[in-house]
Parts: structure tokens; C-alpha cells; sequence
């Protein structure tokens, strides 16, 4: 069994249009910006996506990851 992200599979939705957003915005945020130490170089820009849930108040990590890169698929 292998796991695929939403935005691999499916045709471009609103979950899709919403995960762009929110991984722009991310980018936008730097994490200095919000008191957070850089340990470490990042690849990415922006907070990382667990942080991101934590400052926005978000129910649980999951959420904050799914709502950028779409729940694991089944295939």
C-alpha cells in the first residue's frame, strides 16, 4: 500500500486552491517574525507547518499539514 497526497491525485479543487494559499502565506511569515528561533537552515521559507498550527490556533498538527499538503490517499 503506498500514500499519495490530494494535490498528486485529484484534479484541482478548492482543498488545492486553499493548500497554494496557505503554502504562500507560510512563505510570507518569517519565523523571526514571530519570536521563533532559527535552529537550522530550513529548504523551505516561511514557519514550519506545525508551527503555523500552533500560532494560528489550529485543533492539531495534522490539520495545520493537511490544510497545505491535502490528506494521505489510499491507492
Amino acid at each position: 500500500m503506498s500514500f499519495s497526497t490530494a494535490s498528486e491525485t485529484a484534479s484541482p479543487t478548492a482543498a488545492d486552491a486553499l493548500g497554494d494559499f496557505l503554502r504562500s502565506r507560510r512563505a510570507a511569515v518569517a519565523p523571526a517574525e514571530r519570536g521563533i528561533v532559527r535552529a537550522n537552515h530550513r529548504r523551505v521559507p516561511g514557519v514550519r507547518r506545525d508551527i503555523l498550527g500552533l500560532l494560528d490556533a489550529m485543533p492539531d498538527v495534522a490539520s495545520a499539514m493537511w490544510s497545505v499538503a491535502g490528506p494521505p490517499i489510499k491507492t
